[in-house]
């Protein structure tokens, strides 16, 4: 596929980037052992399943690796996972 043929992708790409949406919430999570996680689900309404998500935490979390998914429409599931 060409560049100037960008087919199906572009469209859906601009509409998440377009879409700017964003929550936050408050999470205070407890020690995390190894190998374990903590989730919080925060409302992002808008969000469905398919859309891209990330996360950012306001402190720091060395050695714990966060990652953010769509889990349900208008819910993003935030995980501290301690690997």
């Amino acid at each position: 596929m060409s560049r100037k043929d960008k087919g199906p992708w572009p469209s859906k790409l601009d509409r998440v980037r377009e879409a700017g949406l964003t929550g936050s919430a408050t999470w205070n999570p407890s020690a995390i052992a190894d190998g374990n996680e903590e989730a919080k689900e925060v409302t992002v309404t808008g969000a469905a399943l398919g859309d891209f998500a990330k996360a950012s935490f306001s402190l720091d979390v060395t050695d714990l690796v966060l990652d953010a998914q769509v889990t349900v429409a208008n819910t993003v599931t935030c995980i501290l996972a301690n690997n």
